[in-house]
């Protein structure tokens, strides 16, 4: 534990004397040769900083592999039976250790760029060393190595929804995205000192490029986790933190647009040095979202806060008013260029991207911010997850349609008619897609010009990469990473449009039906990993497939989880999510009964009246409940009931009304339970259990599932695919 503090107190040392040495080096430059030797000296205190954040890195591992459950640390996210990968992954599952792995990763970036740096090298690393120090700070205030005052047997042990393969993959290369974005932006704060607009560009266009493969590798990453794995039937729920990666990548796809433009034809300067600032801030700002604690009630994926609310605040400020007041500064020195807007032409298509993205991003950073701007005005509240859907659905429809039109154009401006012309081909199959929609049931305009714009786009850039295929794959990067994204948007509005989902209650080894599927629920299972679950049969027409479902208590966060099974296909994928266990009645004459409002019935030796409904809705759990309010009567004796479900979301609670034996004639509880509502009819269906002894020994078990059918998932996830894939051949190229 010693070892580990002691590391990053000594690269915190090292690290501002790596600072303080290339900023002498930087003054010296242009005087005389002392630079070379405060470069040297800067490098190798650097060096120094680097291999002591390995040796803190190692280190935490160690203690992590050995079961050190003193360290706080260790025994927050580890436990004894915890397997290998997820032991090494425990390493970024909290806030202390990702951290140090970021900080870690920055280095190691460092150490890449100085490599190439050049004349840039001594400004560059000396604001990389002054963002590294800010961060082992934080390192230092909130310690991975810190000690338990009584060590416990066993540690809590990994959250078993992060024990999942993908999960393992998923932050590590997010923070790979978040310490990229330091270069360009150290780099645009050595322009602006240096006063050099040519080499800026072409130094922070790689680590431009490896920011936006690893930020969006890491949210398809996450997204795709979140669809296998949480059982909520979906893969992006718009949770603020979720968001907030989003937005850092957008800002960054937005810098990558222009920074072409200012390679072909030195515009947009000052626009790209701006973005370089606001990306590096929003994944600070990301940062603070998630791990500060702010976002406590209104995200899943929050963190506790460790008392770096602060810390965080400040590097943001710092961040800002620095980039931004140093452009002003230097306004005057930035070179400026008039963009030609004569005729459509490449340029204008890259601006016009740059623009669409930075809306999108602007109005989704407003959304995601609406907890802390509601704070300063009264109760803290989030916008509703339809705000992003209706304000982002026209921002895409514009999006695909630039993609679909940007394979036919050049930097030299083209008549407007002969560009249509030569899109009319892919025009006519985005129009027939549309028009196919809607004869199966797509009736919303803006999804219908969703579609056909999309599909309008994958048609355009398909021929263009087909054709671009054949001058070598050095042409591809384009052409794919557009094909990719017009995939994505295909995918997503036919997976939206046309999902089906249906609930049904399967009883044990009694074949149901939902959608097009007989379920048989046979047996329950039980996992080493404590993910307990469900055994089910699925058969559509004579394929047969076995489902196996997770439902289980999660011991971690005190709750019941959910995981889906996911029968992946070209077409369609089968999706069962879990939802609830219960225990059924037997179904024996006269268990059930069905009441219109205000109407009586005989079960039994009992009377029962339906009078009417009850309908409340608890504010903090969002959940809505409605009870049945009847009157039983049994040889003259009365007694009231109210039977009732809560819903929440997806989620069902039921709550049987029950009648002490001492208050019923036979001397034995009556349980009735309220299994079904019918609002357009007023009736209810009601299932009684105590009515004789015979009834209790046959209960069965029962399990509420969901089974949806999602069409053309596989376009979505191809699309991701073909994104990262063409983003990695531009960083080759």
């Amino acid at each position: 534990m010693k070892l580990g503090n002691f590391s990053i107190y000594l690269a915190l040392f090292s690290t501002l004397v790596s600072a303080w040495y290339y900023f002498q080096s930087a003054r010296l430059e242009k005087v005389n040769s002392a630079a070379q030797h405060k470069k040297t000296l800067a490098r190798q205190s650097f060096y120094l900083a680097t291999s002591l954040l390995a040796v803190a890195s190692v280190y935490l591992w160690y203690l992590i592999l050995t079961h050190q459950f003193q360290v706080d640390y260790v025994s927050r996210y580890t436990s004894r039976d915890l397997g290998l990968g997820y032991l090494i992954s425990a390493f970024w599952a909290g806030q202390e250790g990702s951290f140090l792995f970021w900080t870690f990763m920055t280095a190691i970036m460092g150490l890449v760029f100085m490599r190439g740096a050049r004349e840039y090298e001594s400004y560059s690393m000396f604001f990389l060393n002054i963002v590294q120090a800010a961060f082992i700070i934080l390192l230092i205030k909130a310690s991975p190595f810190a000690l338990l005052d009584t060590v416990p047997p066993d540690g809590a042990g990994l959250n078993p929804l992060l024990q999942n393969p993908w999960m393992v993959v998923h932050p590590p290369v997010l923070f790979l995205g978040y310490a990229a974005t330091t270069l360009p932006f150290v780099i645009a704060l050595a322009a602006l000192f240096r006063h050099d607009f040519k080499g800026w560009v072409k130094m922070s266009f790689p680590w431009v490029l490896f920011a936006s493969l690893t930020l969006g590798a890491g949210i398809i990453i996450g997204a795709f986790w979140a669809y296998e794995v949480l059982g909520w039937g979906g893969y992006w729920g718009w949770d603020p933190v979720e968001n907030s990666s989003l937005i850092a990548w957008m800002a960054v796809l937005a810098l990558f647009h222009g920074l072409i433009i200012t390679r072909r034809n030195n515009a947009l300067q000052k626009t790209n040095l701006s973005l370089a600032v606001s990306a590096f801030s929003l994944v600070l700002y990301a940062t603070f979202l998630t791990r500060s604690g702010v976002l406590a009630d209104f995200s899943v994926h929050s963190f506790q806060d460790l008392g770096i609310n602060g810390y965080l605040t400040v590097y943001i400020i710092i961040t800002l008013v620095f980039g931004f007041a140093l452009i002003y500064k230097e306004k005057d020195h930035i070179p400026y260029t008039r963009i030609d807007f004569t005729g459509p032409t490449k340029e204008n298509g890259l601006l016009a991207a740059m623009l669409i993205i930075s809306a999108s991003a602007f109005f989704i950073l407003v959304g995601t911010s609406s907890p802390l701007l509601t704070k300063m005005v009264g109760n803290p509240s989030q916008v509703d997850t339809s705000f992003y859907n209706q304000i982002n659905l026209p921002i895409a429809i514009l999006m695909a349609l630039l993609l679909g039109f940007a394979p036919d154009l050049g930097w030299k401006g083209l008549n407007l008619k002969k560009i249509l012309s030569r899109s009319t081909i892919s025009l006519a199959i985005g129009l027939s897609a549309s028009l196919t929609a809607f004869s199966f049931g797509m009736h919303n305009l803006l999804y219908l010009l969703f579609l056909a714009a999309g599909t309008f786009a994958l048609s355009a850039n398909l021929i263009n990469l087909i054709d671009k295929s054949k001058r070598g794959w050095k042409h591809l990067p384009s052409p794919l990473t557009h094909l990719g994204v017009s995939l994505l948007f295909v995918g997503i509005i036919i997976s939206g449009v046309f999902d089906q989902t249906q609930r049904v209650v399967l009883t044990k080894n009694i074949p149901g039906r939902a959608l097009d599927y007989e379920l048989t629920y046979q047996e329950d299972f039980q996992s080493p990993d404590g993910k307990n679950g469900i055994k089910i049969v699925i058969k559509e027409g004579n394929k047969i497939y076995h489902a196996q479902p997770r439902l289980y208590h999660n011991d971690y966060t005190r709750s019941v989880m959910r995981e889906p099974y996911v029968k992946a296909g070209l077409f369609s994928d089968i999706y069962i999510s879990p939802l609830q266990r219960m225990e059924s009645e037997s179904k024996e004459k006269g268990t059930e009964l069905v009441l219109g409002k205000g109407e009586t019935k005989k079960l039994s030796d009992y009377d029962v009246r339906f009078d009417k409904f009850e309908m409340s809705s608890h504010e903090e759990t969002k959940a809505f409940r409605i009870a049945a309010l009847l009157k039983i009567t049994y040889d003259g004796k009365s007694f009231d009931a109210a039977p009732a479900v809560a819903m929440a979301g997806k989620d069902a609670r039921y709550f049987p009304a029950v009648i002490p034996a001492k208050e019923t004639a036979k001397g034995q509880e009556l349980t009735i339970n309220l299994a079904g509502i019918d609002a357009d009819k007023k009736q209810i269906k009601l299932v009684f259990s105590g009515l004789d002894k015979k009834e209790q020994q046959q209960k069965q078990p029962q399990i509420l599932v969901e089974v949806s059918k999602k069409p053309f998932m596989s376009l979505l996830w191809m699309g991701t695919v073909l994104l990262t894939l063409g983003t990695f051949l531009a960083i080759k190229r």
